[in-house]
């Protein structure tokens, strides 16, 4: 067999390394990424949490947001705000007027944990808004992905805030394994394997 030929066949028959299945999942995601921001440009939403920088707000429609549709939340957040713009200003309103604020977003147990919040915003945060993510994680209510939206948000801060959409996305791009049911200790298995491309395509024109 001539040696050129030797040769591929040996690289053929070569175990690919680690590093290659990192830089074919590196690649896979830039894709991925590129796809979301593009989609993101056509379609995004005028939503303003997405335009304030005024940590408080955002808190509160971080903690809106949950498990609740962003047109669900816009009114409420709107209403809000006019009578509890502040951690001081949100003390002041009534437990029974902010349960029945929150009434049309469901989940009790969420009005509820907004309260708690509020009240250890007053006494901490009164005067000043949280510097750093000590401060963030110490607020109740604040897990790792509001901590991560936040720091993103108020400190500029590059880190992945991963939520069970994120996880989903990931799922249906063929890339990550998961357990059907979502929670924040779930641990991701990322895979370097290639998927097919049509698997890829096909999630993404879901969107």
């Amino acid at each position: 067999m001539p040696r050129k030929r030797q040769k591929a066949a040996a690289a053929r028959k070569k175990p690919k390394s680690p590093e290659t299945g990192v830089r074919r999942l590196r690649k896979h995601f830039v894709e991925i990424r590129r796809l979301l921001l593009a989609w993101f440009d056509r379609n995004q939403r005028d939503y303003p949490w997405r335009k304030t920088g005024n940590w408080f707000h955002l808190l509160m429609a971080e903690m809106m947001l949950r498990r609740t549709r962003a047109d669900q939340v816009l009114s409420v957040y709107r209403k809000f705000l006019k009578i509890g713009s502040s951690p001081a200003r949100a003390s002041r309103i009534k437990k029974k007027n902010l349960l029945k604020m929150m009434h049309p977003l469901g989940l009790r147990w969420r009005a509820e944990q907004l309260i708690k919040t509020i009240d250890y915003l007053k006494d901490s945060f009164n005067l000043r808004a949280p510097e750093s993510t000590d401060d963030l994680q110490k607020i109740p209510g604040v897990g790792s992905y509001s901590d991560a939206m936040l720091r993103n948000r108020l400190f500029g801060e590059r880190i992945a805030a991963v939520d069970s959409n994120v996880v989903r996305l990931l799922c249906a791009t063929g890339r990550v394994q998961s357990k059907s049911t979502f929670s924040p200790g779930t641990r991701l298995k990322f895979s370097p394997n290639p998927w097919p491309t049509s698997v890829k395509k096909r999630s993404i024109a879901k969107l």
